[in-house]
């Protein structure tokens, strides 16, 4: 919660605010080909296993890529979110799952780490791959290179162990 001496902290600061960057982070401009791709790939969404697996193409701002993943928990039987865009020349992919599952973070790192920055916690995680590596190890970007690497890993169910 809040305290009086924060109350105080924000009442002295706010006239020094500059209210079009506050403006700005608030309602950030979404760019009109982003929001276009999103709606492309929504036409497009299928789901395997209640996992929903989308791959953007080309965004001007990276952040529509986790915004869109955390969208398809949104939507009924989805327990994990898949997506994928290419920013620059780097393929960007973010996991969200509702978090009592397998944990993103782990299968991101056991597909991407070696060729790429990969990591995150249970319920959220990001690879970031340099397109030229990504192709060196699948062949191709697409959503069924994607979805063929990713939701077996996500889908299998654990090991039990022997009872010997």
């Amino acid at each position: 919660g809040s305290h009086i001496a924060d109350l105080e902290a924000f009442t002295f600061l706010y006239p020094f605010a500059s209210r079009a960057m506050i403006t700005r982070m608030e309602r950030p401009a979404l760019p009109r080909e982003d929001l276009e791709a999103l709606g492309r790939a929504l036409t497009r969404l299928q789901s395997d296993d209640g996992v929903a697996v989308i791959h953007l193409g080309e965004v001007k701002r990276e952040d529509v890529i986790p915004q869109m993943a955390e969208f398809c928990l949104q939507i009924e039987g989805i327990e994990w979110g898949v997506v994928s865009g290419l920013s620059g020349d780097r393929v960007v992919i973010s996991v969200r799952n509702v978090g009592y599952v397998k944990s993103a973070g782990d299968i991101m790192k056991r597909l991407f780490e070696e060729i790429g920055s990969a990591g995150g916690h249970r319920a959220m995680a990001k690879a970031v791959i340099p397109l030229s590596r990504f192709k060196e190890r699948f062949g191709e970007l697409s959503e069924k290179v994607i979805r063929d690497a990713m939701v077996p890993l996500i889908t299998q169910r654990e090991e039990e162990p022997d009872d010997d």
